[in-house]
């Protein structure tokens, strides 16, 4: 019969004008025959079809005289499932022109499908035409070809602009239906064991020649049958077999069968007026594993997630798979190593041989997530539209980390820029530094933890009983307390640190400890003086021409590295003087009293703002070398004018201080350190006339009122240092 079909269509031998729109609702073959050809085609359908319809519509194909298509068409005319045309349009114009009349209106104005590629249609219809109705159906098509009434033939439908032109054609004997034998065909090989339970679970199962009545076995439960692709019901099989009623509607049965668990099955058709078919298909199991925690990927190749394949089950399976992304989320871009530069689109899929033993991929987005899980990956066998495996993807974009150290403004760092340098112990639960950074999309929770860098020498490990600084939660983010020494990197990752990868940010922070090696600090305790300042206007009390108060120690640092010197060219130090109380004045004749300050409002700093907070002279203010004495000298002295509003007659001052050795980071002005607390007072009062002391109330003195040497570094938020104070630091 195909020679003869042949010989109608080519009668000059192979040209590519000939096409035929076949009727895949006809026969459940005709889809599969010709998706598994590789002649051009198309459906007449516009849009994305559900799996149903996809398999029941019209095609329009480009024919091959030797494509096995045409030899199946041409066994099997009598089943309706073609009608031929000739043409020398493109595909994409000859589509155009045959879905204009794809659907018609009814009397009451309702579009319908017009069936025309029926050839039981086209055959009665076409004579019906006038001439304009004609050259609608027609158009760049010169023949149309449709199976006679009668069997054996074809009737040929010519239109040269004059008349509708019908010749016959006769096939020659045995025309018609072959004789069909029992055949099993199966969409797929292989069906994957749906985990999701979502999109496409099952496979059309074509039994030919079952319609007329049958037995269907399978050798296990493992691929389960349903009569429809949405059906709820299973097709029973007592005993392992489903008996198939007989039917004068089809000569074939098709089924849906859907994998419920991995393995290779057997499936034996028996017709009922006899012959036997057999096939086997493997209900195959998929599994993608992408660790503990909830997928996210970054869009950077260090943040980028891995996944793995797992082998497939059973493992006899030999097929390939297809990794694809969920449409509608951030694109996908799949690498074979963590930094490949290469990366596959899984929009388009990427497809790979089985694995024996697990593969792993890494996942990297393109743009952030909108919401969490708006992307994701499935998995599925190479050509199959039923996912085995997946899994929700979200994007993740992170900030850099931001520092917000107590009395400094904050500090973003990025990864890989210059280290955060911080004193070790200088930061408590009430002095802590907050840690923070931005992350999108909104709800991802950071998984905080910070580690010791390897580099850190024994040096430097042995300086503190912690082996990692203490994290704490905080809001949003982090608190970090000073209480361990070395080299660390804090991360906040959108994972929980699990060797996965996944998007995150870092900030290395450097904890440098300080010690005081040698005290050398002195207080004369002397005698001062009180008299008036020979030439002139000047009455003044104090200690001397030398520094009543010598403050004096010696700082080790040690930081970071294999050598202890990393970040020390951070730290700066010096000495504050703070003031406990101050009462300072003078009293001239007729009452007047000029004070120097009201402290009434408690303790201050004795360092007004804009100056350097270091008391004068004190040295050196940094960076600091590993080993370094810190120096200063204080001379207490107070004046006042011989005459302001009368002639002097009384002059006092009763104060009290504490110097304190502060250590702090250059950028942290106010992360201050505390090593070492001086306590002195200066105290005098004398009644006075112009030109000399007449008598000594209280004799001025300069003397000690202890000293405190801190074992560990203090935070300067446990001293009486004001906090409110605004440092500068020149």
């Amino acid at each position: 019969m195909t020679e003869e079909l042949r010989g109608i269509l080519w009668p000059k031998g192979h040209r590519p004008d000939i096409w035929a729109i076949v009727d895949a609702a006809q026969d459940q073959q005709v889809y599969w025959t010709l998706t598994n050809s590789f002649l051009p085609h198309s459906c007449l359908f516009a849009g994305a079809l559900p799996e149903a319809l996809e398999m029941a519509a019209p095609y329009l194909v480009q024919l091959d005289p030797e494509d096995k298509l045409t030899t199946y068409l041409a066994k099997n005319l009598a089943r309706n499932v073609a009608i031929f045309l000739r043409t020398d349009a493109s595909l994409h114009q000859l589509r155009h022109h045959l879905r204009t009349f794809l659907t018609v209106k009814d009397a009451s104005g309702r579009r319908m499908l017009f069936r025309y590629y029926d050839p039981r249609v086209l055959r009665v219809y076409l004579p019906t035409c006038n001439a304009a109705e004609l050259e609608t159906v027609f158009g760049p098509v010169t023949s149309y070809w449709t199976v006679s009434e009668e069997p054996g033939a074809l009737t040929q439908f010519e239109f040269r602009g004059k008349g509708l032109r019908v010749i016959p054609q006769p096939l020659g004997a045995g025309a018609g239906v072959e004789e069909m034998a029992p055949v099993i065909v199966c969409a797929q090989s292989a069906i994957a064991v749906n985990k999701a339970r979502t999109g496409h679970t099952r496979v059309p199962v074509l039994l030919q020649g079952a319609g007329r009545g049958g037995v269907l076995r399978r050798s296990s439960a493992a691929l389960r049958f349903f009569r429809t692709v949405t059906a709820a019901e299973e097709l029973p099989f007592p005993g392992g077999a489903y008996t198939i009623p007989p039917s004068n509607l089809e000569p074939d049965v098709t089924v849906y069968a859907e994998a419920a668990s991995a393995s290779e099955v057997t499936l034996t058709l028996e017709l009922a007026h006899g012959g036997k078919a057999e096939t086997k298909v493997k209900a195959v199991e998929l599994t993608m594993d992408g660790g503990p925690a909830e997928f996210y990927a970054g869009t950077t190749p260090g943040t980028r997630r891995r996944v793995a394949v797992r082998a497939v089950e059973p493992r006899s399976f030999t097929g390939r798979l297809t990794l694809r992304s969920v449409p509608g989320g951030p694109a996908l871009t799949l690498y074979p190593e963590e930094n490949s530069a290469i990366g596959y689109a899984l929009a388009d899929g990427f497809s790979f041989d089985a694995p024996r033993e697990a593969i792993r991929f890494w996942i990297e987005g393109a743009a952030a997530s909108k919401t969490v899980g708006d992307a994701g990956l499935r998995l599925f066998v190479e050509g199959s539209q039923i996912a085995g495996d997946s899994c929700p993807v979200t994007v993740v974009t992170m900030g850099p980390v931001s520092a917000v150290i107590p009395g400094t403004p904050s500090r973003a760092e990025a990864a890989g820029a210059n280290p955060l340098v911080l004193l070790a112990g200088a930061a408590d639960g009430g002095s802590a530094v907050g840690l923070a950074t931005p992350v999108t999309p909104a709800g991802v929770k950071l998984h905080w933890s910070v580690s010791r860098q390897e580099e850190d020498g024994s040096v430097i490990r042995v300086l503190s009983a912690n082996p990692l600084p203490t994290l704490r939660a905080a809001g949003e983010g982090v608190s970090l307390l000073t209480d361990a020494a070395g080299t660390f990197r804090v991360r906040a990752g959108a994972a929980t640190g699990d060797g996965w990868g996944g998007p995150f940010a870092e900030l290395e922070t450097i904890l440098i400890h300080a010690a005081v090696t040698e005290n050398t600090t002195s207080v004369n305790g002397r005698f001062c003086a009180c008299g008036r300042v020979p030439g002139t206007d000047q009455f003044r009390l104090h200690s001397g021409s030398g520094g009543g108060v010598k403050l004096e120690a010696t700082v080790t640092l040690t930081g970071g590295g294999s050598d202890g010197r990393r970040g020390l060219e951070a730290i700066h130090g010096g000495w504050i003087n703070n003031i406990v109380s101050d009462n300072a004045g003078a009293r001239y004749k007729g009452g007047t009293t000029r004070g120097l300050r009201n402290f009434e409002a408690g303790p201050v700093l004795d360092a007004p703002p804009g100056e350097s907070r270091c008391v004068a002279g004190s040295s050196p203010e940094g960076p600091l070398p590993a080993t370094a004495v810190i120096h200063a000298e204080i001379a207490p002295a107070t004046s006042w004018k011989v005459r302001d509003g009368g002639p002097i007659e009384q002059i006092w001052r009763y104060l009290e201080c504490r110097s304190y050795l502060a250590l702090w980071p250059a950028h942290a002005p106010g992360h201050l350190g505390i090593l070492l607390q001086i306590g002195w007072s200066f105290t005098g009062d004398y009644a006075c006339n112009e030109t000399k002391t007449t008598r000594t109330i209280v004799p001025a003195r300069l003397t000690s009122t202890g000293t405190v040497v801190y074992p560990a570094l203090r935070p300067g938020a446990q001293t009486d240092i004001e906090e409110t104070y605004d440092w500068h630091n020149d």
